[in-house]
């Protein structure tokens, strides 16, 4: 009996020392394990949409069913207990709805940015961001302002923005007018996502359902003015090789999501924008 009790007592040792081996280890790598988490799905997602919207000329349709995916597989994990997730609550739809306004504002911006811009302006102009951004983590988001390093950083980071737009030889001004509107939108959802995360008691898929569910009923709204693309699907074969991509572009969009608000969750909005513009070198790689 004696016996016995003391090789239990080791088994619950060993485990209770096992536990708090791998809670030190979360704890130390949590940051750096989310942070890759959200590289790898961000670089891969930017290659299949490339890929999708190149087989299946219809970026809206697939923005729509990416959105409509990731609602309905949250919902549905939810449903059996795999996964917990709010469901619809006016408290909780109210400040989604602004998160959802500065997603599409962000999304058409950018868009007519490509039509007056090269994807080059677009890059520099993003990779400009934070500058604005340390600011505003520190007036609205209670945290500190960069060190000196970090000014350093920021400051050759001021010189080579200018310097490019100073040379940009496709220089348009409406290029520049949308650059600035797509600015507004994006510091204004990156500061407004962090700040919901921060005060909006909730769990992380049912920020990710709330944020799809919304944006997609708005698109759907839009998306009967989408003449164009009605006679893209119309002609569309669907075959096996275009179902995978839109596919994988869908499930790849829900860990996107789920990575997204996690890594806004545990970082500054500075920290999560400059990881989001090192994604940008990911995609190039693959």
């Amino acid at each position: 009996m004696t016996d016995s009790s003391a090789a239990q007592r080791q088994i619950k040792d060993a485990l209770r020392h096992q536990d708090n081996s791998w809670g030190s280890f979360m704890q130390k790598w949590k940051i750096p394990l989310i942070l890759g988490y959200y590289g790898f799905c961000s670089s891969t997602l930017i290659v299949i949409n490339k890929v999708a919207v190149h087989t299946l000329q219809a970026p809206v349709f697939i923005l729509v069913l990416q959105l409509l995916f990731s609602a309905v597989v949250v919902k549905g994990l939810n449903f059996t207990g795999v996964l917990e997730a709010e469901g619809l609550q006016w408290s909780l739809v109210k400040p989604f709805l602004l998160i959802v306004l500065g997603f599409l504002g962000t999304l058409y911006a950018n868009i007519k940015v490509l039509v007056y811009s090269n994807v080059e302006t677009f890059i520099t102009f993003r990779s400009s961001t934070p500058l604005v951004l340390c600011i505003f983590d520190y007036l609205f988001l209670g945290r500190e302002l960069p060190g000196k390093r970090s000014v350093c950083s920021i400051l050759l980071l001021v010189a080579s923005c200018a310097g490019y737009t100073y040379y940009d030889q496709g220089f348009h001004i409406k290029a520049y007018t949308w650059l600035c509107v797509w600015g507004a939108f994006f510091l204004f959802e990156a500061c407004y996502v962090k700040h919901v995360c921060d005060t909006v008691a909730m769990s992380n898929w049912g920020r990710v359902y709330y944020t799809n569910f919304l944006a997609a009923m708005a698109l759907l709204l839009v998306f009967p003015l989408c003449s164009g693309e009605h006679e893209v699907l119309r002609a569309a074969a669907f075959d096996i090789p275009q179902v995978s991509v839109l596919f994988m572009s869908c499930a790849v969009g829900v860990c996107m999501s789920h990575a997204g608000y996690l890594m806004r969750s545990n970082v500054s909005a500075t920290a999560g924008v400059v990881v989001g513009v090192v994604c940008k070198i990911g995609s190039v790689i693959y």
